[in-house]
Protein backbone atom coordinates (compact mmCIF):
# COMPACT_ATOMS: atom_id res chain seq x y z
CA UNK A 1 0.00 0.00 0.00
CA UNK A 2 1.10 3.54 -0.65
CA UNK A 3 1.29 6.44 1.79
CA UNK A 4 -1.92 7.78 0.24
CA UNK A 5 -3.80 4.62 1.21
CA UNK A 6 -5.11 1.82 -0.96
CA UNK A 7 -7.28 4.06 -3.18
CA UNK A 8 -5.78 6.45 -5.71
CA UNK A 9 -7.29 8.26 -8.65
CA UNK A 10 -6.72 6.66 -12.04
CA UNK A 11 -5.39 9.96 -13.42
CA UNK A 12 -2.70 10.12 -10.71
CA UNK A 13 -1.57 6.56 -11.34
CA UNK A 14 -1.55 6.99 -15.12
CA UNK A 15 0.26 10.32 -14.81
CA UNK A 16 3.01 8.77 -12.70
CA UNK A 17 3.32 5.82 -15.08
CA UNK A 18 3.58 8.12 -18.11
CA UNK A 19 6.20 10.27 -16.37
CA UNK A 20 8.30 7.20 -15.48
CA UNK A 21 8.12 6.05 -19.10
CA UNK A 22 9.13 9.49 -20.40
CA UNK A 23 5.72 10.12 -21.92
CA UNK A 24 4.51 12.86 -19.57
CA UNK A 25 4.92 15.80 -21.93
CA UNK A 26 2.83 14.28 -24.75
CA UNK A 27 0.06 13.43 -22.30
CA UNK A 28 0.06 16.99 -20.94
CA UNK A 29 -0.12 18.26 -24.53
CA UNK A 30 -3.22 16.14 -25.04
CA UNK A 31 -4.66 17.60 -21.84
CA UNK A 32 -4.17 21.10 -23.26
CA UNK A 33 -6.51 20.11 -26.10
CA UNK A 34 -8.99 18.26 -23.91
CA UNK A 35 -9.19 21.03 -21.29
CA UNK A 36 -9.32 23.99 -23.71
CA UNK A 37 -12.87 24.94 -22.70
CA UNK A 38 -11.81 25.05 -19.06
CA UNK A 39 -8.76 27.22 -19.80
CA UNK A 40 -10.57 29.55 -22.19
CA UNK A 41 -13.82 29.91 -20.24
CA UNK A 42 -17.38 29.35 -21.47
CA UNK A 43 -17.71 32.55 -23.54
CA UNK A 44 -14.55 31.85 -25.56
CA UNK A 45 -15.16 28.09 -25.71
CA UNK A 46 -18.54 28.72 -27.36
CA UNK A 47 -16.66 30.16 -30.36
CA UNK A 48 -13.53 28.01 -30.38
CA UNK A 49 -12.25 24.45 -30.26
CA UNK A 50 -8.72 23.19 -29.67
CA UNK A 51 -7.62 21.00 -32.57
CA UNK A 52 -4.18 19.70 -31.57
CA UNK A 53 -0.98 20.50 -29.73
CA UNK A 54 2.30 19.71 -31.46
CA UNK A 55 5.79 20.70 -30.31
CA UNK A 56 4.34 23.19 -27.85
CA UNK A 57 2.02 24.90 -30.35
CA UNK A 58 -1.67 24.66 -29.49
CA UNK A 59 -3.84 25.15 -32.59
CA UNK A 60 -7.34 26.44 -31.89
CA UNK A 61 -10.12 26.77 -34.46
CA UNK A 62 -12.35 29.84 -34.05
CA UNK A 63 -15.58 30.97 -35.67
CA UNK A 64 -14.11 33.89 -37.64
CA UNK A 65 -11.08 36.09 -38.26
CA UNK A 66 -12.56 38.56 -35.78
CA UNK A 67 -12.43 35.91 -33.05
CA UNK A 68 -8.88 34.96 -34.08
CA UNK A 69 -7.75 38.58 -33.75
CA UNK A 70 -9.55 39.09 -30.46
CA UNK A 71 -8.21 35.88 -28.91
CA UNK A 72 -4.67 36.60 -30.05
CA UNK A 73 -4.69 39.53 -27.62
CA UNK A 74 -5.48 37.07 -24.81
CA UNK A 75 -2.61 34.72 -25.68
CA UNK A 76 -0.32 35.71 -22.76
CA UNK A 77 -3.16 35.20 -20.26
CA UNK A 78 -4.18 31.87 -21.82
CA UNK A 79 -0.56 30.65 -21.84
CA UNK A 80 -0.25 31.54 -18.16
CA UNK A 81 -3.46 29.69 -17.29
CA UNK A 82 -2.37 26.60 -19.21
CA UNK A 83 1.14 26.70 -17.69
CA UNK A 84 -0.23 26.93 -14.16
CA UNK A 85 -2.41 23.86 -14.76
CA UNK A 86 -0.14 21.69 -16.91
CA UNK A 87 3.38 22.99 -16.28
CA UNK A 88 5.75 25.42 -17.94
CA UNK A 89 6.75 24.62 -21.51
CA UNK A 90 3.87 22.28 -22.35
CA UNK A 91 2.23 24.99 -24.48
CA UNK A 92 4.53 27.78 -25.62
CA UNK A 93 2.43 29.20 -28.47
CA UNK A 94 -1.24 29.37 -29.42
CA UNK A 95 -2.26 29.63 -33.07
CA UNK A 96 -5.85 30.65 -33.85
CA UNK A 97 -7.28 29.56 -37.21
CA UNK A 98 -10.65 30.75 -38.53
CA UNK A 99 -13.46 28.56 -39.87
CA UNK A 100 -12.12 25.06 -39.27
CA UNK A 101 -14.91 23.38 -37.34
CA UNK A 102 -14.64 25.47 -34.21
CA UNK A 103 -18.22 25.60 -33.00
CA UNK A 104 -19.87 22.63 -31.43
CA UNK A 105 -23.00 24.33 -30.12
CA UNK A 106 -26.09 25.43 -31.98
CA UNK A 107 -27.11 29.01 -32.54
CA UNK A 108 -29.73 30.82 -30.52
CA UNK A 109 -32.84 32.46 -31.93
CA UNK A 110 -31.37 35.92 -31.28
CA UNK A 111 -28.35 35.18 -33.45
CA UNK A 112 -30.55 34.39 -36.42
CA UNK A 113 -27.86 32.32 -38.14
CA UNK A 114 -26.09 29.05 -37.74
CA UNK A 115 -22.59 29.65 -36.34
CA UNK A 116 -21.41 26.32 -37.70
CA UNK A 117 -22.50 26.97 -41.31
CA UNK A 118 -19.62 26.30 -43.68
CA UNK A 119 -17.37 24.86 -40.97
CA UNK A 120 -15.91 21.40 -41.17
CA UNK A 121 -17.73 18.80 -39.07
CA UNK A 122 -16.12 17.31 -35.97
CA UNK A 123 -14.79 13.75 -35.83
CA UNK A 124 -17.09 10.86 -36.66
CA UNK A 125 -18.57 9.16 -33.60
CA UNK A 126 -16.68 6.07 -32.47
CA UNK A 127 -18.73 2.99 -31.56
CA UNK A 128 -18.97 2.41 -27.81
CA UNK A 129 -18.49 -0.87 -26.00
CA UNK A 130 -21.74 -2.65 -25.20
CA UNK A 131 -23.03 -2.83 -21.66
CA UNK A 132 -22.75 0.86 -20.77
CA UNK A 133 -25.66 2.75 -19.25
CA UNK A 134 -27.11 5.66 -21.29
CA UNK A 135 -25.55 8.32 -19.03
CA UNK A 136 -22.15 6.61 -19.30
CA UNK A 137 -22.45 6.56 -23.10
CA UNK A 138 -23.32 10.28 -23.14
CA UNK A 139 -20.41 11.11 -20.84
CA UNK A 140 -17.90 9.17 -22.99
CA UNK A 141 -19.20 10.76 -26.21
CA UNK A 142 -19.01 14.30 -24.71
CA UNK A 143 -15.45 13.69 -23.58
CA UNK A 144 -14.40 12.27 -26.95
CA UNK A 145 -16.03 15.18 -28.82
CA UNK A 146 -13.77 17.60 -26.95
CA UNK A 147 -10.63 15.83 -28.12
CA UNK A 148 -10.60 17.55 -31.51
CA UNK A 149 -8.34 14.83 -32.92
CA UNK A 150 -10.19 11.79 -34.33
CA UNK A 151 -7.46 9.33 -33.28
CA UNK A 152 -7.36 10.70 -29.74
CA UNK A 153 -11.17 10.65 -29.59
CA UNK A 154 -11.24 6.99 -30.68
CA UNK A 155 -8.59 6.07 -28.10
CA UNK A 156 -10.51 7.87 -25.35
CA UNK A 157 -13.74 6.11 -26.27
CA UNK A 158 -12.05 2.69 -26.23
CA UNK A 159 -10.27 3.32 -22.92
CA UNK A 160 -13.18 4.87 -21.02
CA UNK A 161 -15.67 2.35 -22.40
CA UNK A 162 -13.46 -0.51 -21.20
CA UNK A 163 -12.82 1.12 -17.82
CA UNK A 164 -16.50 1.85 -17.21
CA UNK A 165 -17.55 -1.60 -18.37
CA UNK A 166 -15.02 -3.24 -16.02
CA UNK A 167 -16.35 -1.29 -13.05
CA UNK A 168 -14.47 -0.29 -9.93
CA UNK A 169 -11.51 -2.41 -8.89
CA UNK A 170 -11.12 -3.59 -5.33
CA UNK A 171 -7.65 -3.82 -3.74
CA UNK A 172 -6.31 -7.31 -3.03
CA UNK A 173 -6.55 -8.28 0.61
Amino acid sequence: MSAEGPWRRVGEVLGELLERQGLGRPSRSALAVLRWAEFAGPAVAAHSRALHCRRGRLTVAVDSNVWATELSTLTPTLLGTIASALGEGVVTEIRFVAGRGSSTGSSTAEEGSDRTAGLAPGPEPVPLAGGLRAEQQQWVRRLAAQAGDPELAAALVRWFSSALKAGPRRPAE
